[in-house]
């Protein structure tokens, strides 16, 4: 009951506005605990672990989410992604590696279409440009536990 009533006031709100500003814009639904739980865990990490190295990300607008189980963990996988920012837009997928125990994340990674997404700090360190718009990437992965 808990996870309808959930599942219902998240089909209302159709969107998430994190502590840091990041609105997430999610276009589905998960019918069972198992997909729910891991789809929240990995929206965090990604949250947490990625989106900080892009400057003015602003939305992730997320069209589906697939979790699944393989013998040595689980992943999740989202083909459908717009990410929108100050310094340009990018559509791409994100992923999320669950470990042995399938409870821990160990892995997220993001991918972009094209010449990537703007406003990636760690290549605007080493770029000839100052304009984040040109601080391009094609994708990104980080590494939570070893």
């Amino acid at each position: 009951m808990r996870q309808f009533v959930y599942q219902i006031a998240m089909m209302l709100i159709g969107s998430i506005a994190s502590a840091n500003g990041l609105k997430i814009d999610k276009e589905y639904m998960h019918s069972d605990d198992h997909s729910l739980r891991k789809d929240t865990a990995c929206i965090q990490a990604v949250e947490q672990n990625i989106t900080p190295n892009f400057r003015g990300l602003r939305t992730l607008a997320i069209r589906s989410s697939h979790v699944l189980d393989t013998s040595s963990g689980t992943i999740a996988i989202y083909p459908e992604v717009t990410f929108s920012g100050d310094y340009g837009n990018a559509k791409g997928s994100m992923y999320c590696l669950f470990g042995p125990d399938k409870h821990r994340i160990t892995d997220v990674a993001v991918v972009f279409l094209g010449l990537g997404l703007g406003g990636f700090e760690p290549r605007g360190r080493y770029h000839p440009s100052k304009d984040p718009s040109k601080w391009k990437v094609s994708s990104f992965a980080h590494q939570l536990a070893k």
